[in-house]
């Protein structure tokens, strides 16, 4: 709940935000028939992408937040720009039909250069990559996959977050 001027509003956001902490949200209003919800964000980037996912047929606001809750901009950015079908389908909600659709019609021009800022490739997620690329995977599967286990896990040791990518590269997960 978002108090602006004694006035309460249901923002519903793609990141846990504690409660009392004030912050400033890029706001994006959807109007149905039977409603009018507001999705906020941190940043514009993930605004942005949110209403390209938005645009997509048989994906609406439920399933764009799922993903960029699950797996942040930068991982569906990047698992778009690597036409990942898997990296789509860990994200609840979101099946195959979904995400091939999705890969095929997601018009992300003008934000892939602005996913290194929204969630940058650290050196743990190299070294996470690199050790599944050794195992046989290629390498464009493995930074998404690095990504989303440490998105998954941020708490993880490094063995649970390759065990977590082996199975999402597998299909698994």
């Amino acid at each position: 709940m978002v108090t602006r001027d004694g006035v309460g509003y249901v923002v519903h956001t793609p990141e846990m935000l504690e409660q009392g902490t004030e912050v400033e949200l890029s706001v994006e209003t959807v109007v149905r028939e039977d409603s009018i919800t507001l999705y906020g964000f941190l940043d514009e980037t993930t605004r942005r992408l949110f209403v390209a996912l938005n645009k997509v047929n048989g994906v609406g606001p439920v399933q764009s937040l799922s993903l960029l809750s699950q797996l942040g901009a930068g991982a569906v950015l990047a698992a778009i720009t690597a036409k990942d079908l898997k990296g789509l389908t860990i994200a609840k909600g979101v099946g195959p039909k979904v995400a091939q659709s999705v890969l095929d019609n997601v018009n992300i021009a003008g934000l892939e250069s602005e996913a290194i800022v929204v969630n940058p490739i650290t050196e743990s997620t190299r070294e996470l990559a690199k050790t599944l690329a050794g195992l046989g995977w290629k390498i464009e599967q493995t930074e998404v996959a690095a990504q989303a286990a440490q998105a998954a896990l941020p708490d993880g040791s490094e063995s649970e977050q390759l065990r977590w990518a082996m199975a999402r590269l597998r299909g698994d997960v």
